[in-house]
């Protein structure tokens, strides 16, 4: 929300926070043979990681929330213009989305605590792989998505009379959507790693 943008976890996805690239970068890769107690520290070092990542994105997520809220309810509070209301409305529905992906991350954590004790370690281990990846491709729609419309809106009221600001619109806006698109590729690259340790891992499991 990074890496999520990234990883949420738990089961989370980035922006701001550990890189997804730095949490699965650090995860050694398998060689021919599976040693699960090597395994098991990997598995404890995945949760871990994911956790703080978590951490990280409930706080700073909270704490722009609430700049976001008193800044939007001051704004609509005061408001003399379309622009003025536009810009108030796109904070709070940057508040809403952060919301949104709060939630997501908070059903997967606790999705992510749930025993699984028809699994071995090792498949299980492979699940929760299987899981970040699919958490990480998909950044693009639960950690960014939620978060467009309400920046659409505070750039988009800057082109909006008596008093248009185009400059500001479209160099701030790019500026905003660079980044939200740097994020995507962050967690699709970082899924993309998950890949690879897979094949890796269940390659290793043909062999045993």
């Amino acid at each position: 929300m990074s890496e999520l943008r990234s990883t949420g976890q738990s089961e989370a996805g980035t922006a701001g926070g550990l890189s997804p690239q730095t949490l699965w970068k650090e995860l050694p890769m398998t060689t021919q043979t599976i040693d699960m107690a090597a395994l098991a520290g990997r598995a404890s070092l995945l949760d871990e990681r994911v956790r703080q990542r978590n951490r990280f994105e409930f706080i700073s997520g909270g704490l722009a929330s609430l700049i976001l809220l008193v800044a939007g309810i001051a704004t609509l509070a005061g408001a003399t213009g379309t622009t003025d209301i536009v810009s108030g409305l796109g904070s709070l529905a940057l508040v809403a989305g952060f919301a949104v992906i709060g939630s997501h991350i908070l059903r997967l954590s606790q999705r992510a605590r749930l025993p699984s004790l028809h699994l071995d370690g090792y498949a299980h281990y492979l699940a929760r792989l299987s899981r970040e990846r699919r958490l990480l491709g998909s950044a693009w729609a639960w950690y960014v998505g939620p978060l467009v419309p309400g920046f659409v809106m505070i750039y988009g009221s800057q082109l909006l009379p008596p008093d248009p600001n185009p400059a500001f619109a479209l160099i701030g806006g790019g500026a905003t959507f660079a980044v939200l698109i740097g994020v995507v590729v962050l967690n699709l690259r970082a899924a993309h790693r998950i890949d690879r340790e897979i094949c890796d891992l269940v390659a290793a499991g043909e062999d045993d």
